[in-house]
């Protein structure tokens, strides 16, 4: 079974430390790479997701019939933040490594503000959405890196990606949400996210005990949802 790459992405203060484990091969890893940002930076950061944000929430509240002349202005603002984040943050040794991966990855950060999947790498031609290319999932961030190590390998393998015609369907996202009943902060999360949705996404949750396989899977395939949301503690 391969098991996925993880990349290590922690912010303390205005530095970004970077850091990407590979399961195998010749090329060394696990060096830590980090980014300073001084405030123009920040600046910018927060300009590009704030623009990003609003675009995407101004393309969901319009008709359907409508949105069609807003993609642009949507799709420029992503290309913008993408580019931002590979370019500016990412330091130059991983976003090469980052190039030649082809297994899942697996980014692991304490900024779930940041929007990581959407790193755009222009030099390749065309030019690609980090999201696009690999199978990606995400993780809090722990301190105890044996721990991030084992809950890497305990994944399992996932097929390869196809990226095949959208679906004509709006979106529907799955939330598990405090399966053990030791989170409430978690419910909050959930509840917090689901005010800021627009009326065009569909949301199905389980809470508490009915966060459980049985029903994931009823769910799952009655309703084909897009969209995972875990809301929880970290499965061991």
């Amino acid at each position: 079974m391969e098991q996925p790459a993880l990349l290590s992405i922690v912010r303390t203060d205005t530095r970004y430390r970077f850091r990407l484990d590979l399961p195998d091969g010749p090329v060394p890893t696990g060096q830590e790479y980090s980014t300073d940002l001084n405030g123009e930076t920040r600046e910018r950061l927060r300009r590009f997701l704030q623009s990003a944000t609003q675009s995407m929430h101004s393309l969901a509240a319009m008709e359907m019939k409508r949105q069609t002349a807003k993609l642009g202005a949507v799709n420029d603002s992503l290309l913008t933040l993408g580019r931002f984040l590979f370019e500016s943050l990412l330091p130059a040794p991983l976003q090469e490594a980052v190039r030649r991966l082809d297994s899942t990855l697996i980014i692991s950060t304490n900024t779930p503000d940041i929007p990581w999947e959407l790193m755009f790498d222009a030099s390749t031609k065309p030019g690609r959405y980090l999201c696009h290319t690999l199978s990606i999932g995400r993780l809090l961030h722990s301190t105890n890196r044996e721990r991030d190590t084992q809950l890497r390998s305990s994944m399992p393998e996932r097929p390869t990606r196809k990226i095949g015609r959208r679906e004509t369907q709006g979106l529907t996202i799955l939330f598990l949400v405090n399966p053990t009943g030791e989170r409430s902060s978690a419910e909050e999360e959930v509840a917090s996210l689901c005010t800021t949705l627009p009326e065009s996404v569909s949301r199905m949750i389980l809470y508490r005990q009915q966060a459980n396989q049985l029903e994931m899977r009823m769910r799952v395939n009655a309703e084909m949802p897009q969209v995972l949301h875990y809301a929880g503690p970290l499965p061991l």
